[in-house]
């Protein structure tokens, strides 16, 4: 009978010590994987990044990502974006088939199941201020005898690490600039401050540019090209209309330069098909969460103004912005997502909307010509078939596979329109391989389209619900593209 009692006793000892799982979002209970996303701060979804609340991981429909913003989006995997996706996770079977199955989610599958504060994994522009369930690790604290003098150690009570009391301390004047010394408060350990730059001195340095300095910086920007620099980083974030007049509103930089850079917009296509609209210096003041992605200080804000004489001259055109500075360019996120206000009315008789009144979570393609046949949408088993005639003909472009061991050649976005709150929105919600008509139903979900208002909310379409789907060339991202053509729209009631 004792033998029995102290059997029990050492197992209730041994479960009771079970080490907790510290990345578990229910702190105990690892077995739970369905996660709940972070619900939208106010004001997302008005193509207006507000820097007070919202960020790429509340709000990626106002705030955008790309690659370098830590967070691994499912266009990106480890060979395309190391910085963002590492490549230690092995994604389970399934996993790129545009569901998030049972066995997959956030930290094994994000082409698939995405990522948000929450997930037990910490990543993009999460902190423990910012989110503590992924990133509450305390700081390790200053530690006598590890080899540091540090914190509150001194030669009194930590002689280990911070030396002998009977050695001299470091002070300005032993010949050695240590400690806090500078050029400014110790010269003599420290040499003279060097001169600071000042604008005529012949170079353009500092926070010198075209502007402010032209004497030292009368060098002109190059014109933006389609090779891009990694370096140049910024967003087109959203667009002001003030009685006919608007503003093209946003920031762009070169990482870990001060300096502003340029701002170079063209109109009706990128570089390579549109037309120069203007460019201007992007050194207006901006929040910290630029300088932070910036990695600089400076001023890297634009507001590009465009009259209503030249709004009536360019109504209906697409807006494509670009960072320009003396080593390279890139085109900016969000570019083509926004389209001057006017032109020719897109509305289709026996359409419920207008295209122009559409909000375009994705890259707006309302002014795309209609070249492809949508015949019809059907449903076999569990897959939504879109019989379209251009699934052989549209050029294709090489993406990674989720997996990260294969790539595959896709020619099209599937879209589907959506009436929520009184307001039609557009989506994408998977990418079509060449040949390829038919996805798994499921994908069509918010957290396929993984943009505000229907991610966060986790939409799905309920029977009878009446949907409208479309074809496009790539138009996911603006930075993967083929061809700028569409297909006519069909009406669907779910079944």
């Amino acid at each position: 009978m004792r033998q029995h009692l102290l059997w029990a006793l050492g197992l209730a000892i041994i479960l009771a010590c079970q080490p907790t799982d510290p990345t578990s979002p229910l702190g105990t209970d690892t077995t739970d994987t369905h996660i709940t996303r972070p619900i939208p701060p106010p004001g997302c979804g008005d193509a207006i990044c507000d820097a007070t609340n919202e960020d790429t991981t509340n709000c990626p429909g106002d705030c955008g990502s790309w690659c370098g913003d830590g967070v691994c989006n499912e266009n990106e995997a480890h060979t395309l974006c190391p910085q963002d996706c590492t490549a230690t996770t092995t994604p389970p079977t399934g996993c790129g088939d545009g569901a998030c199955g049972d066995d997959e989610d956030t930290t094994n599958c994000v082409a698939d199941c995405g990522t948000w504060c929450g997930d037990g994994v910490c990543n993009g522009p999460e902190t423990t201020a910012l989110c503590p369930p992924d990133c509450d690790n305390p700081t390790p604290q200053p530690a006598c005898g590890d080899g540091i003098c540090k914190g509150s150690e001194s030669t009194a009570d930590c002689p280990q690490d911070c030396g002998d009391p009977g050695t001299p301390q470091p002070h300005c004047g032993d010949g050695i600039c240590n400690g806090n010394e500078t050029s400014a408060t110790c010269p003599g350990d420290c040499g003279a401050p060097k001169p600071q730059t000042s604008c005529g001195d012949g170079t353009c340095n500092g926070n010198e540019n075209t502007v402010n300095c032209p004497q030292d910086c009368s060098q002109d920007f190059p014109a933006p090209t389609t090779v891009v620099n990694p370096n140049v980083h910024g967003f087109v974030d959203s667009m002001g209309n003030n009685n006919g007049a608007i503003t093209i509103n946003g920031w762009t930089c070169y990482q870990g330069q001060d300096a502003p850079i340029e701002l170079h917009v063209y109109l009706g296509g990128d570089v390579s098909s549109g037309s120069f609209f203007k460019a201007i210096l992007a050194n207006a003041n901006n929040e910290q969460a630029v300088n932070d992605a910036c990695q600089a200080g400076g001023s890297h804000r634009y507001q590009m103004a465009m009259n209503a004489a030249e709004v009536s001259a360019h109504a209906g055109k697409s807006i494509y912005a670009y960072g320009v500075s003396m080593q390279g360019s890139a085109l900016l996120s969000g570019s083509g997502n926004f389209t001057v206000p006017g032109g020719t009315t897109t509305t289709d008789p026996n359409l419920p909307f207008d295209l122009n009144a559409v909000h375009w979570l994705h890259v707006n393609v309302s002014n795309w010509p209609v070249t492809a046949n949508l015949s019809s949408v059907t449903f076999q088993g569990g897959s939504i078939c879109l019989n379209y005639d251009k699934a052989n003909s549209w050029p294709s472009v090489s993406i990674p596979h989720s997996s990260g061991t294969k790539n595959v050649d896709v020619v099209a976005n599937p879209w589907v329109f959506i009436q929520h709150g009184g307001q039609w929105y557009g989506a994408t919600w998977e990418w079509l391989a060449v040949g390829t008509k038919c996805r798994n139903k499921k994908a069509v979900a918010g957290d396929h389209i993984k943009q505000p208002p229907f991610g966060p909310m986790n939409w799905k379409p309920t029977s009878g619900e009446t949907l409208y789907f479309m074809v496009a060339g790539l138009s996911r991202f603006s930075n993967i593209k083929n061809v700028s053509e569409r297909s006519n729209i069909v009406k669907v009631i779910w079944p």
